[in-house]
């Protein structure tokens, strides 16, 4: 029944309806071909609704990404299988880097995070992260460089490191790309301060909260309000996290 309410309305309040349905029932054993046919439909009509009107469903987007989320950590096998839209979810989700919504990106971080560090169970990353990286680095870049709310960088923090420990090569040769451009991501960064931020950035395999301060550094430097009063403040809260 859920699902037929879904399929005409793809609202977040059904989503979560599912989303709580699907965690219940995953592991019992008689549900589990109905779960997974569920997830994988929900994926389907969830894709479709998004392509349509992402900026208008932020929270459907929030929600299908706290399931996926969910569904990587308890039940990987259902994201894994080969009849779920494992390339559109993972793209809608570097669709959601650049969204203006606090938690909507942190949802989409937290999925591209899990996934990316579990590459051995999802094989099939390592086909398409060579074929999305650009799209990925420009979505983050472009997060970091200001086109978001100030905050929402803070979130695609663990992404780079993610991908810094799962596909270091690529990471650096897209960044390097991405960045060599003039007036990329904005035209007040200059030249040494990119190079400054690819090596900084690249070289961090470990300290969540280190590369947390590198990118921020880099986006108060890219919104031009390096070395103010808010950005003394904001070093100084970093240092008690």
């Amino acid at each position: 029944m859920i699902s037929k309410i879904y399929e005409h309305q793809q609202h977040h309040t059904v989503m979560e309806i599912i989303r709580q349905l699907v965690l219940i029932f995953m592991k019992d054993p008689a549900a589990v071909e109905i779960v997974k046919e569920t997830f994988h439909f929900t994926a389907r009509k969830t894709i479709d609704s998004l392509k349509q009107d992402t900026h208008g469903k932020t929270d459907l987007l929030e929600s299908y990404m706290n399931l996926c989320v969910q569904m990587s950590k308890k039940s990987s096998d259902v994201l894994a299988d080969k009849d779920f839209p494992f390339d559109d979810v993972f793209e809608m989700a570097v669709r959601g880097i650049l969204l203006p919504e606090y938690l909507t990106v942190k949802a989409c971080c937290s999925f591209l995070t899990d996934v990316i560090t579990k590459k051995a169970k999802y094989t099939r990353l390592d086909v398409l992260v060579p074929n999305i990286a650009t799209f990925l680095y420009d979505s983050l870049l472009k997060c970091v460089g200001g086109y978001s709310p100030r905050g929402n960088e803070l979130h695609v923090t663990t992404v780079f490191l993610a991908m810094n420990l799962s596909y270091l090569p690529i990471a650096t040769q897209t960044m390097q790309l991405l960045l060599n451009q003039e007036n990329y991501p904005v035209p007040q960064v200059t030249a040494d301060d990119k190079l400054r931020f690819i090596k900084d950035v690249i070289k961090e395999r470990s300290s969540k909260r280190r590369l947390q301060e590198i990118i921020t550094t880099f986006s108060m430097i890219c919104r031009g309000i390096a070395g103010t009063a808010y950005a003394q403040q904001t070093a100084l809260s970093m240092q008690f996290r």
